[in-house]
């Protein structure tokens, strides 16, 4: 009985040992919502199996309105460029169109 519960007890902190250092190496998983259209986007910050991912920042795309956005790991930040402002054209020039 007691070699079972040494067997169980090392598989939980074996298994977790091997995840965190030889599968993912300094993981993160951080989701939220792009600054311009709400949609939920994850990150993993850390290397899986050795493929070199994200470290101290990221640069992707919204999944849904393709906006490049910036997360930083420290603090878990989503910044992006403001979108353009669309400007009104001005009555005068309104008035030439809708007249020619």
């Amino acid at each position: 009985m007691l070699s079972f519960a040494f067997l169980l007890s090392f598989s939980q902190f074996g298994s977790k040992f091997f995840a965190e250092n030889v599968f993912f190496q300094n993981p993160l998983v951080a989701s939220g919502p792009c600054p311009n259209c709400e949609a939920d986007n994850v990150v993993l910050f850390g290397n899986v199996l050795g493929v070199e991912g994200f470290s101290d920042s990221a640069k992707l795309k919204c999944s849904n309105c393709k906006t490049e956005l910036n997360v930083a790991r420290s603090n878990l930040r989503v910044s992006s460029e403001p979108k353009p402002e669309v400007t009104a054209p001005a009555p005068a020039a309104a008035a030439a169109a809708a007249e020619a």
